[in-house]
């Protein structure tokens, strides 16, 4: 409750309740629809963002998990856990079980009503990353990813 005027303070969150193994980010890279003056008489005006997001090669999602039951229920199967009702270890478990790495990245590359998608994937097994466009694939440098410029973003889990 706010001291001042003693208005009852309400607030939204969103947390977590399973993690899933591939997560998609979907950036909000159009607008449609804002203000007036489209280029018919009636349409509304439509914009691309170009807004520079910065995409982390890792994601940790623990911090945005439900509770601790939920928390314990993120962690992958180990030889070392005695059945599925017995908690978890924590630490590194914990830290390892809601990390995603960054394994892909879409571009749109042009205006709103045309342009060009192109995907930046990275492989699975050693790691190198290769800009795929159209039937041309081609191998890059790390550094070469345009992390601030994606539309969509993929993290897979961690399963180690």
């Amino acid at each position: 409750m706010c001291e001042k005027c003693k208005a009852k303070t309400v607030a939204k969150q969103y947390q977590l309740v399973t993690l899933p193994p591939v997560l998609v980010l979907h950036l909000k890279r159009f607008e449609i629809g804002i203000g007036k003056g489209g280029s018919k008489k009636g349409e509304k005006e439509s914009r691309k963002i170009d807004t520079p997001v910065e995409a982390p090669n890792t994601l940790n999602l623990l911090p945005f998990c439900a509770d601790e039951p939920t928390r314990r229920s993120v962690l992958p199967s180990n030889p070392y856990r005695m059945s599925p009702g017995v908690p978890a270890l924590r630490g590194e478990l914990d830290y390892h079980a809601a990390h995603y790495d960054l394994h892909g990245v879409i571009v749109h590359k042009g205006k709103l009503n045309e342009g060009h998608y192109i995907s930046y994937c990275r492989h699975h097994r050693d790691y190198r990353w290769f800009l795929a466009d159209d039937h041309k694939v081609t191998p890059l440098a790390s550094n070469e990813v345009p992390r601030k410029k994606g539309y969509l973003l993929f993290y897979s889990k961690r399963m180690w």
